[in-house]
């Protein structure tokens, strides 16, 4: 079946390429990770001029789309939004707004092929095409509101935004308690300690540390609960919205899911010791990292290398992590 189905797309895909306008040539199909989770569609998507297509039948399962096509016209309706597809022609909206089209969408008589990223940046969805590993990733609002929910200690967005703001008059790195911007703004909260460390590199590796920090936000210790990174944050995987990016592989550097969040364990290890809860695992980077003093480095690695502490509080301990602006921020807060 599954050799059927690929069988299929790619005389589809050949279909389809030859109404083209300009020489082009489609990539393997391409994989879909809406929301952390792979999603299978009837026909999967694949490359054109570097591009994902889809058909304009699998919008309805991935959008929870409703669509009439027709013969020069297709309409494609999402909640009280309409698409309208005129056939190797621009993108058109409901209200009169035209967009051009990444590429246009083009039928072969009986199915139309249509730009995801159009759609789906239309609809207000964060896209990555990844080419490398032929795999699309779809965040919906929902779930981006979701990666960056507050925690309970930090439950009103004014004070989300005033801390975002506060980003400006940040060091490299430092401890919250001696930045008088930054406490301002947590005045009120029950906090323990705090740790910020500035971050570098490409998009991927940001994109690997929200999601850590996302896993991390709102985690409950209990008196002599022990915080497992690895346990926590689970398995580092495409399939969850991590991307490729640089990693420590002894003396050298090669790119691997996941890659960046040592920098948010490594934040939680400063945290640690300005509480004075003990450390119970914890490794060095085998090079150089540029985001926490020398020496004060926390690498972890699904399987082999954790990083742990354990609550040594009569009382819970609430643990906050978030990427904000240029930074990544842990706290340590009580709770009752």
């Amino acid at each position: 079946m599954k050799r059927f189905k690929l069988i299929m797309v790619i005389l589809a895909g050949m279909a389809l390429l030859a109404l083209l306008p300009t020489a082009a040539s489609a990539s393997p199909v391409m994989e879909i990770v809406k929301d952390g989770v792979p999603f299978d569609l009837e026909f999967s998507p694949f490359l054109i001029e570097n591009h994902p297509g889809i058909y304009l039948r699998d919008a309805v399962p991935l959008f929870g789309a409703r669509f009439q096509e027709g013969k020069d016209v297709s309409y494609l309706w999402v909640d009280q939004r309409e698409l309208t597809y005129v056939h190797n022609s621009d993108i058109y909206m409901a209200d009169g707004y035209k967009r051009k089209a990444i590429f246009p969408s083009y039928s072969n008589g009986s199915t139309t092929l249509i730009s995801l990223e159009t759609v789906a940046l239309e609809l207000g969805y964060k896209v990555v095409v990844d080419t490398e590993n032929d795999v699309v990733y779809l965040n919906s609002p929902a779930y981006v509101e979701m990666l960056n929910r507050p925690s309970v200690a930090l439950e009103t967005q004014y004070r989300q935004e005033l801390l975002l703001a506060s980003a400006a008059g940040l060091e490299q790195w430092g401890n919250v308690q001696d930045n008088q911007q930054i406490m301002k703004f947590l005045e009120g909260t029950p906090l323990i300690s705090g740790f910020y460390t500035r971050l570098h590199g490409t998009w991927e590796r940001t994109n690997n540390i929200q999601i850590a920090s996302s896993a991390i936000r709102g985690t409950i210790l209990r008196p002599g609960d022990v915080f497992s990174f690895n346990d926590v944050v689970g398995q580092r995987s495409s399939s969850k919205g991590y991307l490729p990016a640089p990693i420590f592989s002894g003396d050298a550097v090669i790119s691997g899911y996941g890659g960046g969040i040592c920098q948010v364990a490594s934040t939680i290890y400063n945290t640690v010791l300005l509480s004075g809860m003990p450390v119970l695992e914890r490794h060095q980077h085998s090079q150089h990292v540029v985001y926490v003093p020398d020496g004060y480095d926390a690498t972890v690695s699904w399987g082999e290398a954790d990083f742990q502490f354990q609550n040594s509080f009569d009382y819970p301990v609430e643990v906050y992590a978030k990427q904000f602006d240029n930074y990544v921020m842990v706290a340590f807060f009580r709770m009752k």
